[in-house]
């Protein structure tokens, strides 16, 4: 009897031991992917990061495709780019357990033309267990004034609503007074908090005088007051204006660990002078550093085989240098509030060799 037992036993390992040998092992596929709008001398510009990653199963061999319209790829002064060309100094954000924190960075895609649709393929990827690849690629955005609203600007889910007022007033002897009053309201419509937000207002005071280095004032007797930013006392710089022209000016950010859900915060400068001669174009300059855990270009398509499990995480970090939407045309008895998109495009263009400005799809 016991012998039988035994041999019972013995069967019955056996038999699990097949089975478990003939069970496929799946891949078990990690994916993060992080879109970082950007510009480049103030003209926006998409990098995407995609990081493909295998765990402990079996290994896998993948294929990456990103579909965007044909001038997102057209060749333009920093666009497009790809592998370490295309890599950030800014770190991209794993989940928990992501099995290849140094991933191996793979160069560029192949490009194929279908009318007015691009596609940039990465094929044959093959991803051993615990073992990661990492594709970096940067194409042209959209003009500069892609992000103007007839509100002031939005940023995805984060949006700036602007009120800009300018009002003159004689004070004698042939000499008249500016008042440039502007209230800015950052608002999060997501319906998670905004992370890491870096908000910048720059308001110009002076143009550099490229031949002798010193200023050429848009205001005589500038003067500000400010309400609702971080900083107590504003940094004083040279740095550009709205139009990528050489400017010093106040410079007041607002910076926030996190922006709730439907969270705003409110800003407000007024800044005073004295009209100049001649015609003078204040054009402010807004940055933003956010990141939101939302997408608002289409994703990537991934392809796995054999198919396994898929973790997929995905987030925007905005970077964003750009031209706000409205601009103050100052000169002997008049200034006026107008819209930027006019000489922000005569000045910056769009970005693409042909002035053509199809929107990203």
């Amino acid at each position: 009897m016991k012998r039988a037992v035994a041999i019972g036993s013995v069967g019955f390992i056996l038999g699990a031991l097949l089975i478990t040998a003939c069970h496929r092992v799946e891949p078990d596929i990690w994916v993060v992917e992080r879109d970082v709008p950007q510009t480049r001398n103030l003209i926006p510009v998409l990098n995407r990061s995609i990081l493909l990653a295998a765990g402990p199963g079996a290994a896998a061999t993948c294929g990456v495709t990103w579909r965007l319209a044909e001038p997102n790829v057209r060749k333009g002064a920093f666009w497009p780019e790809f592998g370490t060309r295309a890599r950030m100094g800014l770190p991209v954000f794993i989940p928990e357990g992501f099995p290849a924190p140094e991933p191996r960075v793979l160069e560029g895609p192949e490009t194929i033309l279908e009318g007015e649709e691009a596609v940039l393929r990465w094929s044959h990827i093959e991803l051993e267990a615990n073992d990661g690849v990492a594709i970096h690629a940067t194409t042209w955005l959209g003009p500069p004034d892609m992000f103007h609203t007839r509100e002031g600007m939005s940023f995805g889910d984060i949006h700036v609503d602007t009120a800009y007022e300018a009002t003159v007033r004689d004070v004698g002897n042939g000499s008249e007074s500016v008042t440039l009053t502007c209230r800015l309201t950052l608002r999060n419509t997501h319906s998670e908090p905004v992370e890491g937000l870096e908000f910048a207002f720059f308001l110009p005071r002076a143009l550099l005088d490229n031949t002798t280095g010193g200023e050429i004032p848009l205001l005589e007797s500038f003067a500000y007051r400010a309400e609702g930013f971080s900083d107590a006392v504003p940094l004083d710089l040279l740095i550009i204006d709205g139009l990528g022209r050489g400017a010093w000016g106040p410079r007041f950010t607002v910076q926030r660990d996190s922006l709730g859900a439907g969270e705003s915060i409110s800003c407000f400068v007024e800044a005073t002078g004295m009209i100049l001669e001649g015609e003078a174009l204040i054009v402010p300059l807004v940055s933003l550093v956010a990141r939101v855990q939302a997408r608002y270009w289409p994703s990537s398509e991934v392809e796995v085989n054999p198919p396994g499990e898929i973790h997929y995480s995905d987030y925007t970090h905005f970077n964003l240098v750009v031209a706000d939407s409205r601009l103050f045309r100052l000169k002997k008895g008049e200034a006026r509030v107008e819209t930027s998109s006019p000489e922000v495009r005569r000045f910056l263009g769009t970005g693409l060799s042909d002035e053509k400005d199809l929107p990203l799809q």
